[in-house]
């Protein structure tokens, strides 16, 4: 499931309206992300006759 993010419920009650701390946790999930290798693609199952 692709572009969804959850944060801690927590940042909400603690946070002034400033989404800086939220932003710096995106971007090193990115650069994590991005840094991985491309999946394998799953080969096809055989076919039951």
């Amino acid at each position: 499931m692709g572009g969804y993010t959850g944060l801690p419920e927590m940042w909400n009650a603690e946070g002034d309206g400033d989404d800086a701390r939220a932003r710096a946790w995106a971007e090193k999930a990115f650069e994590y992300v991005a840094g991985l290798p491309p999946k394998e693609p799953k080969s096809k199952a055989a076919k039951k006759p």
